[in-house]
């Protein structure tokens, strides 16, 4: 794996975080949904990691950074690799506003094990199988880790601090260009034709199906929760105002347009269509209840008093096939390609020498052969 001068803070330049194999030979399941609800678009800036990981999500920190916790056909991971990885991971999970239970600290620490291990499975295997990687791509990934930094005096002092070299930079980017094209080796052959797509679609109508939506008008008087009585009651008024106008017939949408205090304000207050579980319990409760073009009494929310206006209903409707077909076999070709890769890890598991020195990591060497399979 990496020199042991990487072990503190080395995965955290590049962002190894191997989403797309959790799970594999004998992360706990737990572990498992923990990560896999962690998208890679939610992963925070590179600098603030380096900066900022105790205020972001607490800080998971090794005793001893370069002590060996694994080895895998003599390759070295340190505690050091793991517990950046971990946080990482935790730092993804708390942004995408993820509570994670007592104990998680452990159960990431096992499954950045897990990741790192299979990462060297893989780049080792790909040196086995000679593939070869174009200098372009390396340099690609060199200067990719250069700009997570705003300056070049930044990154310098970066390497310093983190006792690296030019060299060692250009050495992890060939190791991750070199664990890409090997999984691209894996999935290359996952194919999915219309016919499969289908099956899929007729076989599980629900999930193709569009509940229940409604397209409503909003005027809003806003207050805030620790506004005196004084100014609430004088929104209240406000709001009582515009009810009266409009009961007389006046038209909702110029009405939102002088009075509403929304962001949908200009125009006419419309919020579009929406479905249930969006909006706040309250104003979902009037709009779906509220008959098509009718007004709502005043009702408040936590943003302020407010009246809606229903425009347009929508039954639950089950989307056509031919609408779905695009990003269905998109979403199966991934999930198969998936399935490729977690079936081939088991197999270089199988066949590695891979140690566990850390015992309170509590991880298994074994393969684990209900981890790769995709829950239907």
């Amino acid at each position: 794996m990496f020199p042991n001068r990487w072990s503190a803070v080395g995965v955290g330049l590049w962002m190894v975080v191997l989403l797309s194999i959790v799970g594999c030979g004998g992360s706990t399941e737990s572990t498992s949904q923990l990560i896999e609800m962690s998208d890679a678009s939610g992963a925070p800036d590179p600098s603030n990691v380096l900066t900022n990981t105790p205020e972001i999500a607490g800080l998971i920190k090794a005793e001893d950074p370069g002590a060996v916790v694994a080895s895998v056909n003599g390759a070295s991971i340190t505690a050091g690799q793991v517990t950046e990885l971990a946080q990482t991971n935790k730092i993804r999970l708390r942004a995408q506003g993820m509570n994670l239970p007592d104990g998680a600290d452990q159960e990431l620490m096992r499954a950045a094990l897990q990741m790192l291990i299979d990462g060297e499975l893989m780049i080792q295997q790909a040196r086995k199988d000679g593939i070869k990687l174009p200098a372009e791509e390396i340099e690609a990934e060199v200067q990719a880790a250069r700009a997570q930094f705003a300056s070049e005096e930044e990154y310098a002092n970066y390497l310093r601090d983190a006792g690296m070299t030019e060299e060692d930079v250009r050495e992890e980017a060939e190791r991750r260009v070199l664990m890409r094209a090997y999984q691209a080796l894996v999935a290359k052959g996952q194919k999915v034709d219309e016919a499969m797509a289908r099956e899929v679609y007729d076989a599980n109508p629900e999930l193709f199906t569009e509940g229940e939506q409604v397209r409503a008008a909003q005027i809003l008087i806003r207050t805030d929760q620790s506004d005196p009585p004084a100014k609430k009651q004088e929104a209240r008024d406000r709001i009582d105002e515009v009810h009266g106008r409009l009961e007389k017939g006046e038209d909702f949408e110029e009405l939102a347009r002088e009075y509403s205090q929304a962001t949908t304000a200009a125009k006419g207050g419309d919020l579009g269509f929406f479905p249930r579980g969006v909006m706040v319990p309250m104003l979902e409760e009037v709009a779906f209840k509220t008959p098509v073009g009718q007004s709502s009494p005043v009702f408040e929310t936590i943003y302020g008093f407010n009246i809606l206006k229903v425009l347009e209903k929508r039954e639950p409707e089950l989307k056509p096939f031919e609408e779905i077909k695009p990003l269905l076999m998109v979403e199966l070709a991934r999930m198969m390609q998936s399935q490729a890769l977690q079936a081939k890890l088991l197999e270089l598991r199988a066949d590695a020498s891979i140690q566990i020195l850390d015992e309170d990591l509590g991880a298994r060497a074994e393969p684990d052969p209900e981890a790769a399979s995709i829950t239907e």
